[in-house]
């Protein structure tokens, strides 16, 4: 399994300083920003290029009328959830998380377990830290439809 630490903490930097409006506009600004490439364009989404060093580096935008989120991939993905690597990225997570408390501050919320997770509530964008079995993926969503997702 291959993790990308450095670049996964800047990512959250770029995220919490840039000048979200939530339009569809934001994801090639927020492209150029982080230095990444759009892939393709769909409908209602993008893939996106990140600039990670992991086997596939790529996230992935949603959007309606405006954006909704961009999900982006951390690690390699982990196909066979065997201990040894399942305890690779655990630590792997333990890293992360405690690189990004270092940018982002302290979570306003957080889940521990088999699938653990770290939020951070900002103004301007929620930044989500998600673990899973197979890996784990960066999530930057916009305030509003994170709002309006947590009534449900």
């Amino acid at each position: 399994m291959n993790a990308d630490i450095a670049d996964v903490v800047q990512i959250a930097r770029t995220a919490a300083d840039f000048e979200w409006t939530w339009t569809v506009d934001d994801v090639d600004r927020f492209t150029s920003s982080a230095g990444w490439n759009v892939k393709n364009r769909r409908e209602l989404g993008a893939t996106l290029v990140t600039n990670l060093r992991i086997e596939e580096p790529l996230a992935q935008a949603f959007f309606g009328n405006d954006l909704k989120y961009i999900l982006v991939f951390l690690a390699d993905y982990v196909e066979d959830a065997d201990p040894a690597r399942t305890a690779e990225l655990v630590d792997h997570f333990a890293d992360l998380s405690q690189e990004m408390i270092a940018v982002l501050g302290s979570p306003t919320a957080q889940r521990p377990g088999r699938e653990p997770n770290m939020k951070w509530a900002r103004p301007d964008v929620v930044v989500e830290l998600l673990g899973y079995e197979f890996g784990f993926q960066l999530k930057l969503e916009n305030p509003k439809y994170r709002e309006w997702q947590d009534r449900f």
